[in-house]
């Protein structure tokens, strides 16, 4: 994984810093990343179904990490982002934690209509 190839496509949720964002890659692939603490970041390349179910909280945060179809780790020696088969539970949030429940803003509801355009899109 090349992180210079991602750019910030949306801040969903912040705190001292964003927590739980999205990316996209040159190919329009999109990818949320979740970050607790200084270098203990994971990133999961998602569809936008499960970006949406997750917005919408019918599915929770963990669950649309684990769904990802590619999963990396911060690696704090390396200085990169390292593939790994599944994520360590330690490093998700609670299974029973929605997107409610942790983003208390008003995040930009025109970035869930263009994530449910997407998908109209791709179908």
């Amino acid at each position: 994984m090349n992180y210079q190839e991602l750019t910030q496509e949306e801040i969903l949720c912040w705190y001292d810093g964003p927590l739980i964002e999205t990316l996209r890659d040159t190919d329009g692939n999109v990818y949320i990343a979740y970050n607790d603490i200084p270098d203990n970041e994971i990133l999961a390349q998602v569809s936008n179904e499960l970006l949406i179910k997750m917005i919408k909280n019918q599915i929770s945060i963990s669950d649309c990490f684990r769904g990802g179809s590619k999963k990396w780790k911060w690696d704090t020696e390396k200085r990169e982002y390292v593939e790994i088969p599944e994520f360590n539970p330690d490093d998700l949030l609670d299974d029973k934690v929605h997107f409610e429940d942790v983003c208390y803003f008003e995040y930009d509801k025109n970035y869930l209509n263009t994530l449910e355009a997407k998908e109209k899109e791709e179908v």
